[in-house]
């Protein structure tokens, strides 16, 4: 974890050959983290967890202000979140003007949010992680609570690596989480006919 940090802050300082130095390091992670994402969204069998974090890493390469471990992985969460959502809207611009039901509070259970997205709601995944998305902007992007949930939902980090990561308390993930699943738990209902 220091070898990581220390490369973060290299990268920060503009040292040629740091980003090269950090995916050796980081790699089995990420791919362990864009395996588990995908196998809870079984319908996108387009996109490989090898795949994922390929792109992930390139969209990660052009940026250097990580302030930390905790930081990197929050923005390579958010940069697998974003691909899933772009295959998603793609996936829906196919199907456009098909049948597609609203999801309900019934089909997303919130409690489940961080484990089983890709088998609750419409059966269409996309249409869950697009309607999951579409929350989170609600919630704020840039928010502790946002953070929060991308780390526990793409990431799947424990509440524990969580607040590591963070560098905060246990409690305050414990409140940013419960915050979250609320909030998204409200937009989502208020959204639904």
């Amino acid at each position: 974890m220091a070898d990581i940090t220390r490369i973060l802050e290299s990268a920060r300082r503009g040292e040629p050959g740091a980003m090269d130095t950090l995916l050796p390091l980081i790699y089995a992670e990420l791919r362990e983290m864009a395996r588990q994402k995908l196998a809870e969204f079984p319908n996108e069998r387009t996109l490989q967890p090898t795949a994922l974090v390929h792109e992930a890493y390139l969209r990660l390469v052009g940026q250097s202000g990580w302030e930390n471990r905790g930081h990197f992985f929050s923005s390579a969460a958010r940069a697998m979140w974003q691909i899933l959502v772009e295959k998603a809207r793609a996936k829906k611009a196919l199907k456009r003007g098909g049948a597609q039901e609203p999801l309900g509070l019934d089909d997303l259970d919130l409690d489940q949010l961080d484990v089983d997205l890709g088998a609750a709601g419409s059966g269409d995944s996309s249409t869950d992680l697009l309607v999951l998305d579409d929350a989170l902007d609600a919630l704020g992007r840039d928010t502790r609570p946002a953070q929060v949930t991308l780390l526990r939902f793409v990431a799947g980090l424990t509440v524990d690596e969580i607040a590591a990561a963070l560098e905060i308390s246990v409690s305050s993930v414990e409140r940013d989480w419960r915050f979250a699943r609320a909030f998204l738990y409200q937009h989502i209902e208020g959204s639904s006919p």
